[in-house]
């Protein structure tokens, strides 16, 4: 066998469109249809100067010196399928992924994410299609082989959640080849994010658990925070995507406090309103009834009661339905599949720099230091260190990608040095059975004690954000005592480049920001030792009272759907500054809650899965502070959502009561109020 290709090598990744189900039908047949299967692409594959790295099920492995050998030879497999008489079978269609990029060769097999990548090229592709990537592409251009045409079949979301791929057709000139549209993340219903880096490990465990979602309806993961399981349900979620009708949803529940608004959250990711007579929780369920979906809760610990409740509606009601939950402990639903998330793998002590390698843990560690220092790899000289500090961090995901963060400005040795001396200092004194969290704590504080004072300022002010939040919110709640708006700027690039901060920039808005939950409570915390977490909210909902007076204009304008977009995206923090302003004894923090519900009073027509009708019912004991104009709003949204709660002797009592206010100037208000007694008198069968 001849050497296999090293450097930048071209992978080819094949299997057969609905393999399963021809080993159904044609039981007998599909063994002589998989030998001839196999002769022909193993042939075509060597005689283009490939070689098949191993066989996987129905599918081939294959590496290429040359990206143009490897197009050549997809197409070559093509062509003599369909040249063969399927006798025993339905004809074979076979689907190739080709990408090229960098890998590890080590006895005998590849690795590394260049793989993953050319094997979620292959699973969008369809029977009969080849298809690559960018990488690819550009290679083949130069020039391109005689006989072979490229095709821009746009930017698509692959299903391991990393950067969007752009991904080209390969077909022979003058040969029509038309097929559906890829099977990428956009061609199925839902709302998965990508991630902005790439998923290392876990493959197995993400295969299991892919395979339990389909046969029991109800899996939770549970595991200490930071050790993965947001990240692992994503994947799941992610390959399951086919399976799912009416698509796949993730409600992060981290910005959730009550029942109330967790089932606000749900509802308003996905698509549920609110129905007369029924509360947002049995609006949801009712949703469900008729769906064929998988929804992801994620983050249920700390409103476990209210969790297992909704949860246990929707399994009785909802036959269709599957759902995965992420959890510090157990739902304790009937019917429920606990699996408990561990840390990453760890290379035994005596183990060969080729076994350290292969370690997920250390994977992970080597793909997110080569993020932030170009061209870093495991050798010799540095497997020791990144052996222990993946073993001082217990393995887990979290810290393992902190620690990474900092190779930009330090080897791993100084990592690890610095990682022995914070644990000897923080975990002493602690009670052994909460091991793990001591680990992820230690790598947090460590991490914080890294930042100058000016960003340990802002980090902990950032706290208070709730979700996700652009440059200018931070600048306009965190800026001042001590830090100005660009000091501002300035710290928030530096932790994002520290991992302290994540960034979420999008093409079609501005850059957002936001702090991991384990990242928001450590800074809350500390607001809390210098007894300056009021303050710091008061800032933050002051800041989104005027948001929300901005945005309630600029909603009715002419760029109506962009800055109802933004709307949506500022959210939970709205809602997080009505809820603390409501539950505050001061006055004047009450009249903030105020200002968001009136200025957004008219939403409560336009998106009642959001909420908005219920914070003005949560507003109305309050209704002394507000002004005579925002009473009346608020008057208007509560009876509105009244009226979709069946509860028509409220709302015309509110109604009647926001009448006697008097009419304050200016159309909007009055006209919440007159489609209000338009809605009731309809909703009672009475003529308006």
């Amino acid at each position: 066998m001849a050497e296999l290709p090293s450097g930048t090598v071209t992978f080819l990744f094949t299997d057969i469109e609905g393999s399963t189900r021809l080993w159904e039908e044609f039981p007998e047949g599909m063994q002589g249809a998989l030998a001839t299967h196999d002769a022909i692409l193993r042939d075509s594959i060597e005689h283009h100067g490939g070689q098949v790295v191993k066989t996987t099920g129905d599918g081939f492995h294959a590496a290429f010196g040359v990206a143009t050998d490897a197009a050549v030879a997809a197409l070559a497999v093509q062509r003599a399928l369909e040249a063969v008489r399927w006798t025993e079978t339905r004809p074979l269609r076979v689907r190739v992924g080709i990408h090229t990029g960098a890998a590890e060769l080590r006895d005998g097999d590849y690795y590394g994410t260049v793989l993953n990548r050319a094997a979620r090229l292959m699973s969008i592709a369809h029977g009969g299609q080849v298809v690559c990537s960018q990488a690819t592409a550009d290679l083949l251009r130069e020039p391109l082989p005689v006989g072979v045409e490229l095709a821009d079949l746009g930017e698509h979301a692959l299903r391991d959640l990393a950067r969007p791929e752009r991904v080209y057709q390969i077909s022979e000139a003058g040969v029509p080849q038309a097929f559906p549209p890829l099977r990428s993340i956009g061609a199925f219903p839902g709302n998965l994010p990508l991630q902005s880096t790439s998923f290392v490990g876990r493959e197995r465990e993400v295969e299991a658990l892919a395979t339990q979602l389909l046969e029991a309806r109800l899996v939770t993961l549970t595991g200490v925070g930071g050790v993965g399981k947001t990240r692992l349900s994503l994947q799941v979620a992610a390959e399951l995507l086919p399976r799912f009708a009416d698509g796949t949803w993730f409600c992060e529940l981290a910005t959730a406090i009550d029942r109330e608004s967790m089932g606000e959250v749900i509802a308003a990711v996905i698509g549920a309103v609110p129905l007369p007579g029924l509360s947002i929780e049995a609006s949801v369920v009712e949703f469900l009834r008729s769906r064929e979906l998988l929804l992801v809760l994620d983050n249920c610990e700390h409103l476990l009661v209210e969790a297992a409740d909704l949860v246990d509606e929707v399994m009785r009601s909802a036959a269709r339905v599957r759902i995965l939950a992420t959890s510090r402990e157990g739902l304790g639903v009937l019917g429920e599949q606990l699996v408990a998330v561990r840390s990453l793998p760890l290379p035994k002590s005596s183990a060969d720099a080729g076994a350290v390698g292969q370690s997920d843990a250390v994977r992970l560690f080597v793909d997110r230091a080569a993020a932030v220092r170009s061209g870093f790899e495991l050798d010799a000289a540095n497997s020791d260190a990144i052996v222990e500090i993946c073993a001082r961090l217990d393995g887990i995901p979290l810290a393992i990608e902190l620690a990474a963060a900092r190779v930009a400005t330090m080897n791993p040795s100084d990592v690890a040095r610095r990682i022995d001396e914070r644990f000897r200092l923080l975990t002493g004194g602690r009670r052994v059975g909460i091991e793990r969290h001591q680990t992820l704590r230690a790598t947090v504080d460590w991490s914080y004690s890294l930042l100058t004072e000016q960003e340990q300022l802002v980090f902990d002010r950032l706290s208070v954000f709730v979700g996700s939040f652009d440059a200018a919110a931070a600048e306009a709640v965190v800026a001042g005592e001590g830090v100005d708006e660009w000091g501002v700027v300035d710290a928030l690039g530096s932790l994002v480049l520290k991992s302290m901060v994540t960034l979420d920039d999008r093409a079609d808005d501005d850059a957002r920001y936001q702090l991991l939950e384990t990242m928001r409570a450590y800074g809350r915390e500390r607001l809390d030792e210098r007894g300056e977490t009021e303050h710091w909210r008061r800032r933050h909902a002051a800041h989104y009272a005027e948001t929300a007076e901005s945005l309630g204009d600029l909603v009715r304008g002419p760029d109506e759907i962009v800055w109802r977009r933004r709307l949506r995206s500022e959210l939970d923090n709205l809602r997080a500054a009505v809820t603390w302003s409501l539950d505050c004894a001061a006055l004047e923090d009450q009249r903030l809650a105020m200002r968001v519900i009136a200025a957004l009073a008219y939403e409560v027509t336009m998106d009642r899965s959001s909420g908005y009708g219920e914070w003005a019912e949560r507003a109305l004991p309050h209704l002394a502070v507000a002004s005579a104009a925002e009473r009346f709003g608020i008057l208007g949204a509560a009876a509105f959502a009244a009226i979709h709660r069946g509860d028509f002797a409220t709302s015309g009592a509110l109604l009647v009561q926001a009448i006697a206010e008097g009419l304050p100037e200016g159309a909007l208000a009055p006209n919440l109020v007159y489609v209000a007694f338009g809605s009731q008198s309809q909703a009672m069968g009475h003529p308006e």
